[in-house]
């Protein structure tokens, strides 16, 4: 089992900085200053880890908390990743919270998207509202599930699902990293043991993607690009949320089992 994998992140239309980041098997965007970062990876490995991570802090601090949870994940990155998925997300979380202590207070966060492949099997984490969807036998499933508020209304009964309620509501987050203990406990969705076959195509994302195309659209393209690289598919999902208005930064993920 080898896997072809592709990340993108880009600054969008409307952001002056880029607050995303991604991990690809040990590389990411180290220099938090560029708008527009492209890197592929199609090495055979023992395991492969991915990651997208969405900051939270305005100019010269959103960044610097995506960069310390990817950094952090290096410490983690390994064949026992899916059994310590808890333990980073407490890690990235403590580091976050040392930022925000070094820059006197000012409040800062991230969310984080997860994909850890072995043997054959999958597991995925997430906090915050990054996701991670599988696109298998033309079908695309959300197997990461959101920490919002909206989803935690969705989840209780109190609204329907696509209802159309305002919008501000889908952006306020229930879970993410850059929490102190006296503030509330940290609940990441974990799933492992998934089971993967050739031709199966993992996305990570951040919501600059998922709030600018939907999961039908997203569907559509990797099913149109499937026989593609990863690159290409990468790609074409970036320009989607371009072309319909880029009012976030955006960063994908693809990877495909081949």
């Amino acid at each position: 089992m080898r896997i072809d994998a592709a990340a993108v992140t880009h600054v969008g239309l409307k952001r002056e900085n880029n607050e995303d980041n991604f991990y690809i098997n040990g590389v990411y965007k180290k220099d938090v200053t560029e708008d527009i970062c492209i890197c592929g990876d199609t090495k055979r490995r023992k395991s492969y880890t991915y990651a997208v991570c969405d900051g939270v802090g305005g100019v010269d601090f959103g960044e610097l908390a995506s960069l310390h949870s990817v950094e952090e994940l290096v410490n983690f990155d390994g064949k026992d990743l899916a059994d310590r998925f808890a333990d980073f997300i407490q890690a990235a979380n403590d580091r976050i919270c040392l930022d925000i202590k070094a820059n006197g207070g000012k409040r800062i966060g991230s969310t984080a998207a997860l994909l850890f492949i072995t043997k054959k099997r999958a597991g995925i984490c997430n906090i915050g509202d990054s996701r991670v969807y599988l696109f298998h036998e033309d079908e695309l499933k959300q197997i990461s599930h959101d920490h919002t508020r909206r989803q935690r209304m969705i989840d209780s009964g109190e609204i329907v699902e696509n209802s159309g309620e305002p919008a501000v509501k889908d952006h306020m987050l229930t879970q993410f990293l850059g929490v102190f203990p006296t503030e509330f406990k940290l609940e990441p969705h974990i799933v492992r043991n998934i089971r993967i076959k050739k031709k199966d195509i993992f996305l990570l994302c951040s919501d600059g993607l998922t709030d600018m195309v939907s999961d039908e659209s997203l569907r559509e393209i990797i099913r149109d690009n499937a026989a593609e690289s990863s690159e290409k598919i990468v790609n074409e999902l970036i320009h989607a949320a371009i072309q319909n208005g880029g009012r976030d930064n955006i960063t994908a993920i693809v990877a495909k089992v081949i």
